[in-house]
């Protein structure tokens, strides 16, 4: 399947980048984690994208699968390399009240901002709490969040199918299972490749899914 930019990635899972974001059902397949795990990386040097990301989160977060995002948290660290913001996003997640992300938000050992340093504005604001206990030094007034800018649950579903089956069958693998089903491949090991799940359950669900879809005669 094609691998769109980042950009065209985001708006598919519902941030509006620009006023030419997409808004009907769009049939390919932008991964949910996978994006959130790429912007991380992108945002290291763009404060409104981080902004953006944290309120993706807020709003939508708890459709994700945290399974999924630390198996491709450390795919891409083996890579990239150590990112910090998204020791950040999971004390976040945490601070929201999505706990199985605790795993991810760990303490640094060496303090740092979270963007660019900025020892006035703590001095004059504070520092965000959430972030302070796992060492990472964020100014109050620059934690900003732009809730206008993503699609709530009920606009995200109209488009997007891995959410919309999120939300039937919950943020499992499962449901992404069946969205690579319902987006035509019929090949288990396929699936498997697509969505990062191992061979067992893609080939399990798979029979599952034609046995319950085929008609009986």
């Amino acid at each position: 399947m094609e691998t769109p930019n980042l950009n065209t990635a985001l708006s598919r899972i519902g941030i509006r980048i620009s006023s030419n974001d997409i808004k009907t059902r769009d049939r390919s397949f932008v991964d949910l984690e996978e994006t959130i795990i790429k912007a991380l990386y992108e945002a290291r040097n763009d404060g409104r994208l981080l902004s953006l990301i944290f309120s993706w989160q807020t709003i939508n977060g708890e459709y994700l699968i945290t399974e999924k995002f630390f198996k491709l948290r450390d795919r891409y660290q083996k890579i990239l390399g150590f990112n910090h913001l998204i020791n950040a996003f999971c004390a976040y997640s945490l601070h929201l009240g999505l706990h199985k992300y605790k795993k991810g938000s760990i303490r640094l050992k060496k303090e740092q901002f979270l963007l660019r340093e900025a020892p006035a504005a703590v001095k004059g604001s504070g520092a965000v709490t959430w972030l302070k206990e796992i060492n990472i030094i964020c100014p109050t007034s620059h934690f900003v969040l732009k809730p206008e800018s993503i699609m709530s649950p009920k606009e995200l579903v109209q488009f997007n199918l891995q959410f919309r089956n999120r939300l039937i069958y919950g943020a499992n693998w499962r449901a992404d299972i069946i969205t690579a089903i319902q987006l035509g491949i019929e090949n288990p090991s396929k699936i498997k490749e697509l969505i990062g799940c191992s061979y067992e359950p893609a080939n399990r669900i798979f029979k599952q899914y034609l046995m319950a879809t085929t008609n009986i005669t």
